[in-house]
């Protein structure tokens, strides 16, 4: 991945990194996100779901020191079935799975490398 220079001025120079995914990520670092995600993480608990969507492989629980306190999480990202990117919605349930690290690491290696 090459990086881009720009000159500033004579003195400064800032680095850009080109776009990895296609789409901003700032919309992931948003209040009204976090919250979503979480509401989404409920509501698949509720119905028993605590499995990856792809490989059926149930998650295992990781603990985490928060505010000097022991937490423990299921480990789960959740993804997009259609990207963002590609026209998918950002909020909408039918559009999110939750996938073990492994299978969504695959699976956005794939989109990346369509999309090239």
């Amino acid at each position: 991945m090459a990086v881009r220079k720009t000159l500033k001025s004579a003195y400064q120079v800032e680095e850009k990194k080109p776009q990895k995914w296609g789409v901003s990520t700032a919309n992931y670092n948003t209040q009204r996100w976090r919250d979503y995600k979480k509401r989404y993480i409920q509501y698949r608990l509720s119905l028993g779901q605590t499995t990856c969507d792809i490989c059926k492989k149930d998650f295992g629980f990781k603990s985490r020191m928060i505010k000097g306190q022991m937490i423990k999480y299921l480990e789960r990202e959740i993804d997009h079935v259609n990207p963002i990117s590609l026209g998918g919605e950002m909020y909408d349930y039918d559009n999110l799975q939750q996938l073990c690290h492994v299978c969504h690491t695959r699976k956005t290696s794939k989109e990346i490398k369509e999309r090239q």
